[in-house]
């Protein structure tokens, strides 16, 4: 089932750092203390959390994540989780900032909304973990992107006509794949050809 969610809603919450915890359907159950992140969710409980499918160039780019990371060695594109009060979209701008070396500035001006989806990854060790806000970001043609070294330790780039049989051939090194993340790189992919 597709759950389409507005992602202009303002997420609120105490000083303390926590998660929203939502339903399938993202609709607000309960705050989730950062130190329950592990084992504190229950059936039918899902994180709130950002992706963006950066572009540049034609190209689809995707970081290798670093070995302190939870998705250690896996290729991913940038995501992360909506924390405290953030809203999507701002949480987005940190993690663009904090993986890839991406200024607000550029963030700010190029991202667009794809829409929220259920995402499921039942070989992974959070097997229910996100709803998942989706972006897009074509970077300006002349930035250079600068990983963090930490997070992501390396950049693949892929041709936009090659990046649909690269995902799908390549499906066990991403941590999240499914239907859903599949459709979100093809409407990438037809954005691009326009």
């Amino acid at each position: 089932m597709l759950v389409i969610l507005d992602v202009n809603i303002v997420l609120w919450g105490m000083a303390k750092k926590f998660f929203r915890v939502y339903d399938s359907e993202g609709r607000y159950l309960r705050d989730l203390p950062a130190s329950e992140l592990k084992t504190g969710l229950w059936d039918e409980e899902y994180l709130a959390g950002v992706n963006c499918i950066l572009t540049q160039s034609g190209e689809f780019i995707f970081g290798r994540r670093g070995d302190g990371e939870v998705a250690a060695g896996w290729l991913n594109i940038c995501t992360g989780k909506v924390e405290n009060d953030e809203e999507p979209r701002a949480a987005l701008v940190r993690e663009l900032r904090e993986e890839f070396g991406i200024p607000d500035k550029i963030s700010n001006s190029g991202l667009i909304s794809i829409g929220a989806f259920p995402l499921f990854a039942p070989k992974r060790q959070y097997s229910k973990f996100w709803l998942t806000n989706y972006f897009h970001l074509d970077l300006p043609q002349d930035f250079l992107l600068k990983p963090d070294g930490q997070e992501v330790i390396e950049v693949l780039r892929v041709p936009t006509q090659r990046v649909m049989s690269f995902v799908r051939e390549n499906a066990e090194d991403f941590m999240f794949y499914d239907d859903n993340v599949d459709g979100m790189f093809q409407i990438a992919v037809d954005r691009l050809r326009e």
